[in-house]
């Protein structure tokens, strides 16, 4: 039944999420029965066959383990099926909890898609393997989106051709290269991502900080209410909650600290009745903004830390660049010097390797204003407040 209505699903995705979350009651029995039995493969195939389903839901943490469960059936096996199944999980993966998971499970699916020289399946491999690399080596992501696009114009897959130029417009956008990034999404992008809400949504979501950082607060805010138009609808954590924390940081930085409050507050009271731990880029770095925003440092430190502790496989991810610099700053404010010092010089050390020219003028900023503290370092206080100033020119 899933996988003859896969057609229908890039044709209406709206629809068959919907049509799917009314048969999901039966899915899951027809799942524990399938991968309970002796010969697993019609359970391992329904495992496949949902992936998409539980990348687009609120489910998606039911959904790797039964991935896993389905992949465990048969560990040695290298068919397109264990492919589609390992394509599953970091397909899941990236919409549910990515770090430290979802490259992992893209490059293995990655070998296996090329062994079997399924084009389009490798594209999309690509691309998740690319969406892995991203939280830690955006120069690595970018070459995998490279070789997706190709793979994917091989093989005929649309969303692809969509998400893997969506990904390299987001790169750039946070390495303050804005123009480039709006150029990249052009119409043919725009219309590949009509298939993708969620991707679609990020996107604009990112173009919204674009236009704050370039001075468009009036065009940042109508990006930020259209990627929450275009995530509403997904009814999902991720997504929907990035939207919002989009819109609330956008309101935050416009001044509009009552109206940010109300776009993130149905966020955070989501996540306080998650059952499972909920990965929501963004939120963590709103609430603390806000929270300096409103006079609280104290606060701030406790949301700029989630992200600040942010790795994947054991390497900062460019959430922790963002939150840095923040944490430093909160830390200054209450007084915590030493504290302040140690997140400020993280904070450099991340930027630098990232790329992330904002996060590390706002880093420098802060160091600048630490040393102007101390009589006998102005000189350092001034050559950190012009090295700022060259971050962002």
């Amino acid at each position: 039944f899933v996988e003859t209505t896969d057609v229908e699903r890039v044709r209406d995705a709206d629809g068959w999420r919907r049509a799917m979350r009314l048969e999901y009651a039966n899915l899951r029995g027809a799942l524990d029965h399938g991968l309970a039995a002796l010969d697993p493969e019609h359970g391992r195939r329904l495992a496949a066959a949902l992936g998409w389903l539980w990348h687009l839901d609120s489910r998606g943490h039911e959904g790797m383990a039964y991935l896993r469960r389905a992949i465990d059936r048969a560990p040695e096996d290298r068919s397109r099926l264990q492919a589609r199944l390992l394509t599953g999980l970091a397909l899941v993966a990236d919409t549910a909890s990515p770090l430290d998971l979802e490259y992992d499970a893209a490059t293995r699916a990655l070998e296996l898609a090329t062994e079997l020289g399924d084009e389009s399946l490798r594209a999309l491999c690509l691309n998740l393997a690319a969406v892995g690399a991203f939280y830690t080596d955006f120069d690595t992501a970018w070459e995998f989106c490279e070789q997706a696009y190709q793979a994917a114009e091989a093989g005929g897959n649309t969303f692809v051709l969509g998400g893997a130029r969506a990904l390299q417009a987001i790169m750039l956008h946070l390495r303050d290269r804005h123009a480039e990034a709006q150029a990249l999404v052009d119409e043919s992008v725009r219309r590949h991502l009509q298939l993708h809400r969620g991707v679609l949504s990020t996107v604009l979501g990112f173009q919204a900080q674009g236009a704050l950082a370039t001075g468009e607060p009036s065009r940042a805010l109508e990006l930020a209410e259209a990627a929450l138009r275009t995530a509403e609808p997904l009814a999902d954590y991720l997504r929907v909650g990035a939207a919002r924390s989009t819109l609330a940081y956008v309101r935050a930085l416009c001044g509009d600290l009552d109206g940010a409050h109300a776009a993130i507050e149905p966020v955070l009271r989501l996540l306080d009745g998650a059952a499972d731990e909920v990965f929501v880029p963004g939120v963590a770095h709103t609430m603390g903004t806000l929270s300096m925003r409103r006079g609280d440092p104290e606060a701030a430190v406790d949301w700029f830390s989630l992200d600040a502790r942010s790795t994947d496989r054991g390497v900062e991810t460019y959430l922790a660049a963002r939150a840095l610099p923040g944490l430093g700053a909160a830390h200054a404010a209450l007084g915590r010097s030493a504290e302040a010092a140690v997140a400020l010089d993280r904070a450099v050390a991340v930027a630098k390797r990232l790329g992330m020219p904002s996060a590390l003028a706002e880093a420098l900023d802060s160091q600048a204003e630490l040393a102007a503290a101390d009589s006998d370092a102005l000189e350092r206080a001034l050559d950190l407040a012009h090295a700022a100033l060259a971050e962002r020119a």
